[in-house]
């Protein structure tokens, strides 16, 4: 019995010994949209940075760029959008950071025995059933434990790093899959917000604009 006991707390304790804590790097993701099976519009690329309570979050295609910027700390960031002449910025807070996630509403988590290997961790399967009926297919690995949770991707309630996932909407499906995951420190300049060039716009009135 003791000798069971031991083995047991040395896998524990291995295991954690054996995990990365990402309280700073980077993750990017291909993102792929599909409807009825074939691709449709611009390949995009998401780009997160982490440092601490700070995220940032490119989402870059040919047409332009929006940058997520927000301070889980101070619950303060801003949305930048850079699309050809139109710049505009829209400032963040922790209500409106709240409502911008909102559509993350897991009613429930199924974790299944598929496995596959993604950037040579290994994932495993989850369902996330969403309150709205929509389910979110997600990958992700215990390997690697993100330190800060409130993030537009990380789904929190999964006991890893999510390194893909994909949802449905109608007949559209996007796929995100990690390209290159990095552990190197992030520059803080990463988390500025512009203080010029941009048209200010406030965060009510781009959800009727966007």
């Amino acid at each position: 019995m003791r000798l069971s006991l031991v083995i047991l707390l040395w896998s524990v304790a291995s295991a954690v010994v054996g995990q990365k804590r990402l309280s700073e790097g980077s993750i990017s993701f291909s993102v792929l949209t599909f409807k009825d099976g074939q691709q449709i519009g611009d390949s995009l690329i998401a780009q997160h940075y982490f440092k601490g309570a700070h995220t940032r979050t490119d989402l870059v295609g040919s047409s332009g760029k929006t940058v997520t910027i927000y301070d889980s700390r101070e619950e303060f960031g801003a949305i930048v959008r850079d699309f050809g002449s139109q710049r505009i910025l829209i400032p963040l807070d922790a209500l409106s950071w709240k409502d911008k996630n909102a559509w993350y509403k897991p009613d429930s988590i199924v974790y299944l025995k598929e496995q596959q290997t993604i950037l040579a961790y290994p994932c495993t399967k989850a369902l996330i059933n969403l309150g709205d009926g929509s389910i979110i297919v997600v990958w992700y690995t215990t390997a690697i434990i993100p330190e800060n949770k409130d993030t537009e991707f990380q789904m929190g309630d999964l006991p890893g790093l999510v390194l893909s996932y994909e949802f449905q909407s109608g007949l559209t499906r996007v796929v995100y899959t990690t390209k290159e995951l990095n552990f190197d420190p992030v520059p803080i300049q990463k988390f500025d917000i512009p203080s010029s060039g941009y048209r200010i716009l406030s965060y009510s009135e781009s959800k009727k604009q966007f």
